[in-house]
């Protein structure tokens, strides 16, 4: 390992301009194939500790510079110039008591391996390792919180995201409450009989407030994505909520609340999303900013038209991101700004409002999921999928 004694390994003389040995047989299937493992023992092994080439990190076993130099140029041509901090290496020696350096074998991602001869004649060759895609199935019952939630019964936090991503126009992750459950099957990358990598999220469950919500992945159409029980898609028009976490502190009420700072009953025409100060602001659409500016009741507030029907509106906002202003374009789930207590604020919150027609309407009762892009093969088989999925979760 780099900084150990040089002294403790005995190596190979040093040479210069070592022949290269032509490769004439087929590329080898396994680790086995290149290395016998029972001549050698393991010397050292772990991970990369930081961004290094290979001449530094083999500078402590004093392998000779013909050696590296060789080894070097080899690797280049499979487009690995430097051993990448966090991946895995290992050193082998012989079993003999000088406990030579013989081979340095490099896992630069879970589908290969890269093998350093360390003796003459230098050589580098590739493995492929053996990879399966499997899927796995979680479920939980949320005590205090969805993150918690995941943490408690070790699911992946990369599996989170995805779950936001395929509920995030229909579930509103603020007003999730205890006892709420969600159940999802998702892939892993298994290299070497080691599971290694979480991939795609393929369906989602979740039971809430007495209802049920399902998402299926599909990938057989130009736009990939989720679809639920009956084959529409998941992802709407707009987001159903500006920012990723928090709950709704005071909701759209055109009959009238009393107001908390002027204390006279008004209708409240806007969904007031309470979060921690400085909490990224979203646009729920694509769209063009149409205001930026500030006002002594909205405070920093930012307006989107996003067609000729819908426009949308935040207010209290902390700050503007760099670069939003009258005529930035943005799409939809980029952040424009972030939550604060400008203007008529009793706290952290963004009061988002929604226009349609011009008028201000309720965005959580309006129905902003696109229609329907299957032909009738596709439908066909996306049943057949979400069948299979489903049958697994209820299962669960």
């Amino acid at each position: 390992r780099p900084g150990q004694d040089p002294v403790a390994l005995e190596q190979p003389d040093p040479e210069t301009a070592l022949p290269v040995e032509e490769e004439s047989l087929p590329a080898p299937a396994t680790l086995s194939d290149v290395i016998n493992f029972t001549e050698y023992e393991i010397v050292d092994e772990g991970k990369i500790e930081e961004d290094l080439s290979l001449a530094t990190f083999l500078e402590p076993y004093s392998i000779s510079v013909g050696i590296v130099d060789q080894l070097t140029q080899q690797a280049e041509t499979f487009d690995i110039f430097d051993l990448e901090e966090g991946h895995n290496y290992v050193l082998l020696g012989t079993k003999e008591r000088s406990n030579k350096l013989r081979y340095l074998i490099y896992t630069p991602n879970i589908y290969q391996h890269l093998v350093f001869k360390l003796h003459t004649p230098a050589k580098v060759q590739l493995i492929k390792r053996a990879v399966k895609h499997e899927l796995r199935e979680s479920s939980a019952i949320i005590d205090t919180s969805l993150l918690q939630a995941f943490e408690e019964n070790k699911i992946p936090f990369s599996v989170l995201s995805q779950m936001e991503e395929a509920m995030a126009w229909t579930l509103d992750f603020y007003q999730l409450e205890r006892n709420d459950r969600f159940k999802v099957i998702y892939e892993v990358t298994v290299s070497d009989g080691q599971e290694e990598e979480v991939g795609q999220v393929q369906a989602v469950y979740f039971e809430t407030g007495k209802k049920e919500y399902y998402a299926f992945y599909f990938d057989e159409l130009a736009e990939k994505g989720y679809y639920n029980q009956d084959g529409r898609p998941m992802k709407s028009t707009f987001l159903n909520s500006p920012i990723k976490y928090g709950r709704i502190s005071s909701p759209y009420n055109a009959r009238g609340r009393l107001h908390p700072i002027k204390g006279v009953t008004i209708p409240h025409l806007g969904t007031d999303y309470a979060a921690k100060e400085g909490t990224e602001i979203r646009s729920v659409a694509d769209g063009v900013v149409s205001i930026a500016a500030f006002k002594a009741n909205n405070g920093n507030y930012v307006k989107i038209r996003h067609n000729e029907t819908y426009e949308s509106q935040y207010l209290h906002m902390k700050g503007f991101r760099t670069g939003i202003r009258e005529g930035t374009r943005v799409k939809q789930g980029e952040v424009i700004g972030y939550v604060g207590m400008t203007g008529l604020a009793t706290g952290p919150h963004v009061c988002f409002r929604f226009w349609k027609n011009k008028k201000q309407v309720n965005h959580l009762e309006e129905n902003l999921v696109q229609p329907v892009r299957f032909n009738r093969e596709q439908q066909e088989r996306f049943f057949a999928h979400r069948d299979s999925l489903k049958s697994r979760i209820d299962e669960m």
